[in-house]
């Protein structure tokens, strides 16, 4: 075995949790606390009140996780860093968040208004469908207005009912994040082979949306799990309108999915090796069984494609024009569902007071949900 990287430290509370996990489970994560001393790296950053510690997957199912933090080893150490194990246990009911909340006491910075208005203004002005409704503002790069955690208070722990509500400035980069990671789902790229040609539009997003999905399901656990919970006006508006969104770009990445199976389905995938017997003879497609005019070269790349994937060039334009239109749907359900959030986290931001419009009719409500209420009503 490699020589440690890390020392390592745990909160005496945390030993206790190591000790209560059920003895498979222990052993996980008694390894996966082994790896990432020798350099593993294994976990995930934690934004919000926990921002500058890692959540580590123990299981397979997720059910475990155990919170850790990168930090300076004391001085007597052999080593310059140490793993600090902050807390261990199930993610039911957040029960592991809420420990590591109580363990860490943790009192972020507040970010400046002007750092996060410009974050959500440079994430606005990357989105087409809001480049009319966004105000001329400098485009401050994300990174530079990322939140970074101050060092835990010497002394005990904060109590929880002490603490804050997560302020304006985090909700609205709360949004903006989401949006962000919405939007990179129309940019993912995918290596499509030359037999599966016709698939190309959408295995970008079928790639890169479950991922996505994944990421926001975790930052919504964060945020529902952080101390106090989200009970003002601007932190309900914010539940609100990123609940919408991940439901919205989950509902609409199982289309995609259904959309993807049906072509599958249609080109003959998987499917049994062609009896000979019963194969198309070559020639068989004639110019005129196309239902669109194409030129001479793109006659000559379609033909092409549809040899490399087994297909005659009819069947092919067919399953590329339906792989078009799933990937048509999901990049407009994209756009609304980033533009949305954006226009939700610029009037979270902007608003002086905690009074947020929460009112008696639909307009009271965060944009996607009052566009998600306009598409059941058009359904009906």
């Amino acid at each position: 075995m490699s020589r440690a990287r890390f020392a390592f430290a745990a909160h005496p509370d945390a030993i206790a949790d190591l000790r209560q996990l059920p003895d498979d489970i222990r052993d996980l994560a008694l390894l996966e606390l082994q790896n990432l001393v020798h350099g593993s790296d294994d976990c995930l950053p934690l934004k919000g009140r926990l921002a500058g510690f890692h959540k580590v997957y123990v299981d397979p199912s997720v059910s475990y996780r155990m919170i850790i933090q990168f930090r300076a080893a004391p001085p007597t150490s052999a080593h310059p860093r140490e793993i600090y194990l902050v807390a261990a246990g199930s993610r039911k009911d957040y029960a592991v968040y809420h420990s590591a909340h109580l363990r860490t006491g943790l009192q972020q910075d507040t970010e400046t208004v002007s750092a996060t208005e410009a974050r959500v203004q440079a994430a606005r002005s990357r989105s087409s469908l809001v480049a009319d409704r966004s105000m001329a503002a400098s485009a401050t790069p994300p990174e530079a207005a990322r939140p970074t955690a101050a060092a835990p208070p010497k002394g005990p722990p904060a109590m929880t009912a002490e603490r804050a509500p997560l302020p304006r400035t985090e909700l609205s980069g709360l949004l903006t994040d989401a949006a962000q990671s919405v939007s990179g789902i129309l940019t993912a790229g995918y290596p499509t082979a030359a037999n599966r040609s016709y698939l190309h539009p959408v295995l970008g997003a079928l790639s890169a949306g479950p991922r996505v999905v994944c990421e926001l399901n975790d930052r919504l656990e964060e945020f529902v799990a952080d101390e106090p919970r989200p009970t003002t006006p601007a932190g309900l508006f914010t539940l609100a309108s990123y609940a919408a969104a991940l439901g919205w770009l989950t509902e609409s990445l199982a289309e995609l999915t259904t959309s993807v199976d049906q072509i599958c389905t249609r080109a003959g995938i998987p499917t049994e090796p062609q009896d000979p017997d019963v194969a198309a003879p070559d020639g068989a497609e004639q110019d005129g069984e196309f239902d669109f005019a194409f030129s001479a070269l793109e006659l000559a790349a379609i033909r092409t494609a549809a040899e490399a994937a087994s297909l005659p060039p009819g069947d092919y334009v067919e399953v590329l024009s339906e792989s078009l239109l799933a990937a048509s749907r999901i990049t407009d359900a994209c756009m609304e569902i980033s533009s949305g959030l954006l226009e939700d986290a610029a009037y979270v931001l902007g608003e002086a007071t905690d009074q947020v419009r929460i009112g008696d009719g639909p307009d009271g409500l965060p944009a996607l949900v009052r566009s998600l209420l306009a598409r059941m009503e058009a359904a009906e």
